[in-house]
């Protein structure tokens, strides 16, 4: 049997139907195979193209690709990877490569990169960003992997990965083991602050503007006009053009109970192991787990009591500018809460390759997150590689600095009104907390040395030296 396929797929769900698709309109031949062979079956009735070769075992499907072979994982996250890795492992030889393009802990990636590597097969953590559209026609792929495996899968993932207006490539080697799964998971934990602030947004104007879906449609697109536009923000203007058969509006009719993949909640987990703080997306996954208590807060509703809210005539259509300005301030914070993460774990796990303009760069196409802010975040990583901290950017704090003043409005409006605002105002905490030189943490820590005998340091003593309160 003839060896003449490029590349391997396995695992029809939705993203790898649509990879297959990618695959398939940038020249490559591929072999299909799935756990449940109808699926492939099912596959090739609608799309019947010979690039596309149907295989039913895992032998046949390792004998039809060219060597060093090249198999791309579509499968749930989990043991679905590690059982699949073992269907091919009695079938491949040293040398071919197995890229896990699901979303994946990274931490697993790096077991079985050192797994494989007992075998003397490569192994590819792909993070992928961009959902069906960016998986058919061009996603933002985050690659971990050793220098070796990156030469044997670059070309195919150049290919298929999106492409700014300019021609540069939204793809790149991470690292090594994990790092592209990682910064695919923290690139998920972003992608849930920013949902959580827009939510805000749209409470507020909902619940203080008394602003209807056509309304907020109109708004979000023209702040979509601005240094504000995002793919988020394209899509929430669409999401509120939506209506019923009768005529009522498809977001009023959507039960307030958010779901959850993991990601999100394994970028919190991640951030406490490292010891960077990242509030903004611990609060919006707070939130949703909060939202989907649905019935517990139907009860608590009928007995804890409720803020009156003010009417809509209270509030001048003017406080939709400082919610504005409040969610562009927030999502700074955002940012510079999440590259922190980043420049922390690369340190952590000596991933020396994770530059940060370069992660800015193939965010800003393709990805679920892209933004025009991203184009202002590779700019400052560019004028300064070392910078501490986003905040401290000239642009940002100028932004900020700007517009400081309707940021704090804005939460302690919410706030007074009982409206929660957890991701606003966990953004606004990181800034006032970053910025204090006088926290109340000698507080705490004289606290931890009087019960716990654990030694403080003085403000008139060199760092390091330990004292202890008097008995």
């Amino acid at each position: 049997m003839n060896s003449q396929v490029d590349i391997g797929l396995a695992g029809l769900g939705v993203m790898g139907e649509n990879l297959a698709l990618n695959l398939q309109k940038n020249g490559w031949s591929i072999a299909l195979f799935n756990r449940h062979e109808e699926k492939v079956q099912e596959f090739l009735k609608q799309h019947n193209d010979p690039s596309f070769t149907p295989c039913t075992t895992p032998e046949e499907f390792c004998k039809k690709l060219k060597t060093p072979r090249k198999i791309l994982l579509t499968v749930k996250s989990g043991p679905a990877v590690d059982e699949m890795i073992h269907l091919f492992i009695p079938h491949l030889e040293k040398g071919d490569v197995i890229i896990d393009g699901g979303n994946s802990d990274y931490r697993h990636t790096t077991r079985r990169c050192h797994f494989l590597e007992e075998h003397g097969i490569h192994y590819v953590g792909l993070g992928i960003s961009g959902g069906m559209e960016g998986a058919q026609n061009g996603a933002s792929l985050m690659a971990g992997c050793t220098l070796e495996s990156w030469e044997l899968v670059k070309d195919i993932l150049f290919s298929i990965a999106a492409k700014k207006e300019n021609g540069e490539i939204c793809c790149m080697r991470a690292g090594t083991d994990g790092a592209g799964h990682f910064l695919k998971m923290v690139h998920n934990g972003i992608e849930y602050a920013e949902m959580q602030l827009i939510a805000e947004t749209y409470a507020l104007l909902k619940h203080l503007l008394r602003w209807t879906p056509p309304q907020l449609q109109a708004l979000y697109k023209k702040w979509n006009q601005t240094e504000l536009n995002s793919y988020l923000l394209e899509i929430t203007a669409d999401i509120f053009s939506k209506t019923e058969p009768d005529g009522s509006f498809t977001i009023d009719k959507i039960l307030d109970a958010a779901k959850q993949k993991g990601t999100g909640q394994w970028s919190v987990q991640s951030a406490l192991e490292i010891g960077t703080p990242v509030p903004s997306l611990a609060q919006a996954v707070f939130a949703r787990q909060l939202s989907s208590m649905k019935e517990e807060r139907q009860r608590a509703s009928e007995i804890l009591d409720e803020v009156p809210v003010s009417s809509g005539n209270s509030y001048h259509n003017s406080f939709a500018d400082s919610i504005r300005m409040a969610y562009h301030a927030s999502r700074i914070s955002v940012y510079a809460q999440s590259f922190q993460m980043l420049k922390m774990g690369a340190k952590f796990y000596h991933w020396d390759e994770m530059q940060m303009e370069d992660i800015a760069s193939i965010w800003q196409a393709g990805c679920i997150i892209r933004s025009e802010m991203l184009h202002d975040i590779r700019t400052a990583y560019k004028n300064d590689p070392a910078l501490p901290n986003l905040l401290l950017s000239e642009h940002f704090h100028h932004t900020i600095t700007e517009y400081q003043r309707d940021w704090r409005i804005t939460a302690a409006t919410g706030t007074l009104q009982g409206i929660p605002l957890p991701g606003i105002t966990a953004a606004l905490h990181y800034y006032d907390m970053i910025r204090s030189t006088d926290l109340p943490a000698n507080l705490i820590q004289a606290q931890r040395d009087y019960f716990g005998y654990h030694g403080f340091e003085r403000n008139d003593h060199p760092r390091g030296e330990l004292f202890h309160l008097n008995p």
